[in-house]
Formats: C-alpha cells, sequence, structure tokens
C-alpha cells in the first residue's frame, strides 16, 4: 500500500519524512467465542502516514517520560481525517520496529499535530 506523503498546515516545519503505519488488534473471537491469546494476535493495518520519530535521551522524550515513565519514543504525525482516530489501543511501524502507543495528545489542542508517547517492543 503506498503512503501519501502529508504535510502539516503549521507555520514550524515538523520534519514529516518517516513513513508511519498504523495498526489496530483484531477483536475477532474464535470459534469457542475467546480472545486470541498473546501469542496469537492479529493487528492490522489501519492507517498510514508520514511523520516522524524521536528516541533516547532528548528533550522530547524526558518531557514524555513525566507524562508516563515506559515512554522511549515520541512519535508526532499531522493530524487529519485519518490520524484523528489514532489512539492508544494501537500501535505503529516504523523502519521495521514496533511501537505500542501509551498515550495521545492533540498538541496545543489545535487539530494540526498529535503526539504520541511510546514504548518500543525492541527491548
Amino acid at each position: 500500500m503506498p503512503v501519501k506523503k502529508l504535510h502539516c498546515p503549521t507555520s514550524d516545519d515538523h520534519g514529516y519524512t518517516k513513513p508511519v503505519r498504523y495498526y489496530v488488534k483484531d477483536e475477532t473471537l474464535d470459534a469457542f467465542g475467546e480472545a486470541p491469546g498473546v501469542d496469537d494476535e492479529v493487528w492490522t493495518l489501519a492507517g498510514s502516514c508520514y511523520g516522524n520519530i524521536k528516541t533516547g535521551n532528548g528533550n522530547e522524550v524526558y518531557r514524555a517520560k513525566k507524562i508516563d515513565s515506559d515512554t522511549d519514543a515520541v512519535v508526532k504525525v499531522p493530524w487529519n481525517s485519518t490520524t484523528r482516530d489514532y489512539n492508544n489501543r494501537g500501535r505503529f511501524e516504523i523502519n521495521g520496529r514496533t511501537y505500542n502507543i501509551l498515550y495521545v495528545q492533540n498538541e496545543d489542542e489545535n487539530n494540526q499535530t498529535l503526539i504520541f508517547g511510546c514504548r518500543s517492543n525492541h527491548g
């Protein structure tokens, strides 16, 4: 599925250069009416866009850790009709790495930029 590059209409350049894929867990029950176990989880692509990611010990990650101490990555994407539905029940794939979403913020509540505090699945 090709990823369409989106430009955020804010006055500053966020540098959205990384393809970001958003996945949600398939909540379909099996024939016995049970949810799949952790090893059998199925994640389905629900959206994609361009964004940026900060990891490590930078200021953005430091500030994000004050919201959730498990945060080790901060992902920013432009707010639009697709990304506005991204939430902490999903996860991202960026550069072949998977990041569970811990929380989401609508930066300045102005519907232009979404900020996600994430935790890498790759220890």
